[in-house]
C-alpha cells in the first residue's frame, strides 16, 4: 500500500506541476509588417484631340473698274461686253462711296490671276486687280 500512496503523491505532484507555469511565456512583439503597398492607379492615356482649326477659305474678285454713279458703272459694261465673256456685276462700295464693277468671284487664286493677265493686256482694264474675300 505504501506504493500506491507514492504513486498518489507521485500522481498529484505531476498534475500540480503540470497545471503551474514553470516559466512565463515570453510574449515576443509582433512582427512589424511592412505597409501595405500604396495603390498606384495608372491612369488610361486618351489621346490628346488637337483642336481642329479650319483653314479659311477665300473667294478671288476680279475688279475692272470703279465708277461714282450707278449709271457709268453699267454703261461700262456695255461697253465690256464684247471684250470680256463673263458675267460682270456692279457692287456699291460703301467704304470709299463708289459702284464697283467686278467679275463674278473665282474660288482659285491662280484663275483670278489669269483673267486679271489677260485682261491688263488691253489698255482699258490696266488697273484691274483681284479682291480676296474671306468666305469661312
Amino acid at each position: 500500500m505504501k506504493l500506491k500512496i507514492y504513486l498518489l503523491i507521485f500522481a498529484a505532484l505531476l498534475f500540480a506541476y503540470a497545471c503551474v507555469p514553470v516559466e512565463e511565456e515570453t510574449q515576443e512583439p509582433p512582427q512589424e509588417t511592412p505597409p501595405p503597398e500604396e495603390e498606384v492607379y495608372v491612369f488610361e492615356e486618351e489621346p490628346i484631340e488637337e483642336p481642329v482649326v479650319e483653314q479659311p477659305v477665300f473667294q478671288y474678285t476680279v475688279q475692272i473698274g470703279a465708277f461714282t454713279t450707278r449709271d457709268r458703272a453699267e454703261k461700262f459694261i456695255l461697253e465690256c461686253k464684247g471684250k470680256i465673256n463673263q458675267p460682270l456685276q456692279v457692287v456699291f462700295k460703301n467704304n470709299v462711296n463708289l459702284y464697283a464693277v467686278q467679275l463674278s468671284p473665282f474660288s482659285d487664286r491662280s484663275q483670278a490671276d489669269l483673267m486679271v493677265s489677260q485682261l491688263k493686256s488691253d489698255p482699258k482694264f490696266f488697273d484691274t486687280f483681284i479682291i480676296m474675300d474671306r468666305i469661312k
